[in-house]
């Protein structure tokens, strides 16, 4: 046993946390001992690390960030898969306003397409409407409406620079230490609110959702620590 004869005087449960163990040892402290393993950001540094937490058991993994430490780096092999995440939850969110604005385009047409019979209607029965007394800008407004997407793209389009920056944004507020504000993190000290980076890594590597992990860790530290719900 590589961890030694002294370790049966302990009490059964627990958790070895910051593993950046081996898959051996994962294996035996998970299945030999019965105990539980903590990934933070130190547990995504290499391609090997992610491999061994890729075959941790779901019922046997804790989640943690280890702040002010183990904060995760976009030099970890474990970044890119915050990388994906948002760019995935980005992608949705472009497919989505793509729609929307294709359905108010339609819904505008059909306004306009309506505006225009009606004046039709009215300028046949001999009187005098708003759409027939002067020239119809009806064409003019529509591609003008055709235009703005197109202008509105080339203005919003970042800088490769600011691109590289917002690919895993920043949920909270972060400043130097010489400048420390209240509620704002510290530039470089992580903090347990980051702990849902770790749920996305782990979920990104086991091919699973967020929830799924987040879930599972909640229940394995209920019954680890005997916390009531």
């Amino acid at each position: 046993m590589a961890f030694g004869p002294r370790l049966e005087r302990l009490p059964a449960g627990g958790v070895v946390h910051s593993f950046t163990g081996t898959a051996e040892e994962a294996r035996e402290l998970t299945t030999d001992l019965g105990l539980y393993v903590g990934v933070n950001g130190c547990s995504f540094k290499t391609a090997e690390n992610c491999d061994v937490v890729r075959g941790l058991p779901l019922d046997r993994l804790m989640i943690e960030t280890d702040g002010p430490w183990c904060e995760i780096r976009p030099s970890h092999e474990g970044w890119k898969y915050l990388v994906e995440h948002y760019a995935r939850i980005r992608a949705r969110e472009e497919k989505e306003k793509e729609a929307a604005a294709a359905a108010a385009a339609t819904e505008a047409e059909v306004a306009t397409a309506t505006a225009e019979v009606d004046g039709g209607n009215g300028a046949n029965s001999g009187q005098q409407t708003p759409s027939s007394a002067a020239p119809s800008t009806n064409g003019d407004a529509r591609r003008q409406r055709k235009k703005k997407p197109q202008q509105q793209q080339q203005q919003q389009q970042p800088g490769k620079k600011n691109q590289k920056a917002s690919e895993v944004p920043e949920r909270f507020k972060s400043v130097k230490k010489e400048k420390w504000e209240e509620g704002a993190m510290v530039k470089s000290r992580n903090e347990p609110c980051t702990i849902e980076r770790i749920a996305i890594i782990v979920a990104g590597i086991k091919g699973i959702s967020v929830e799924e992990v987040a879930e599972t860790a909640w229940a394995n530290t209920i019954k680890v620590f005997g916390l009531d719900e």
